[in-house]
């Protein structure tokens, strides 16, 4: 007689929200997946409709509309002349962020395929190989230098953040402007930086994005005293970096404040055109 194993009897009573942040196409999948599992637990057909009506009873209770569950789950004939799948050159993996994603991916199905991934998962949450460095002794991070006169800096550095604060430090107190806009700054203004309350406001390791993500904050902080907005960014995106730069700054951006003492030689935030050669190091 067919039976239903207790470990894989359905007695959870939550799953993903349906309001949650993720894309319709997850949500689809775990509906079908529910549904799909009730129907090879047993071939008893009363075992079956009662793990369905489980099923049905968790999504809805979790905000699933029931039209949507009704849609996914009703059964349809096969038909005889079905469409040719489409095939895909690429595939492009994009984070999901709500509105804009299914944007692009309509903008981008001729020939692409999207697939959507999220920047957070169970194993950013639980894992932790190593303990997580001070704010000020990690790299590859952009960074922001207060003004007492209420200006910014805003720079980004391959090097652990504290050895990049001395630099300009030190160029301060030397006055050499040149190599330091924090420098030119103070020396022409006679503002002072206020070093206790620098930060990093976001991290990559790879030098390039660094350095996107570095003139998206300067256009997202127009008050500051660079000599230059970074690395060309397309007018057009920038509506929509402002919309969503609350929401990415919760999620990828960790803060800290430095020890008294920081500048760099290297951070000259000299103008960078898109077709120049660049080389690996710090601005």
């Amino acid at each position: 007689m067919p039976t239903v194993s207790d470990n894989n009897s359905w007695d959870q009573d939550y799953s993903v929200a349906y309001d949650s942040h993720h894309p319709q196409s997850k949500k689809r999948v775990i509906v079908k997946c529910l549904y799909d599992r009730a129907k090879h637990l047993t071939t008893k057909p009363s075992i079956i409709s009662e793990e369905k009506g489980n099923s049905s009873s968790v999504l809805v209770s979790n905000g699933y509309p029931s039209s949507f569950i009704r849609k996914l789950t009703k059964t349809t004939r096969p038909t005889a002349n079905k469409e040719p799948t489409q095939e895909f050159k690429s595939t492009a993996v994009l984070p999901y962020i709500k509105g804009v994603s299914e944007s692009l991916r309509r903008s981008l199905q001729q020939g692409l395929r999207t697939v959507f991934k999220s920047d957070t998962t169970l194993r950013s949450h639980l894992v932790r190989p190593k303990e997580a460095l001070e704010p000020t002794k990690q790299d590859a991070v952009v960074f922001k230098i207060p003004c007492e006169c209420g200006k910014l800096y805003i720079g980004e550095t391959r090097r652990a953040m504290q050895d990049r604060i001395k630099e300009h430090d030190r160029d301060k107190r030397l006055a050499r402007t040149q190599t330091s806009a924090v420098s030119e700054h103070a020396n022409e203004t006679g503002h002072l930086p206020i070093w206790k309350e620098v930060k990093f406001i976001d991290r990559d390791p790879h030098w390039y994005t660094r350095r996107v993500k570095e003139a998206i904050h300067i256009r997202l902080h127009p008050n500051n005293i660079n000599r230059d907005s970074g690395i060309e960014i397309l007018e057009a995106w920038i509506p929509t970096i402002k919309k969503h730069n609350s929401r990415s700054t919760t999620k990828r951006t960790c803060e800290g404040t430095t020890s008294n003492s920081r500048n760099n030689n290297e951070d000259r935030n000299a103008p960078i055109a898109v077709n120049q050669h660049a080389t690996n190091s710090d601005t």
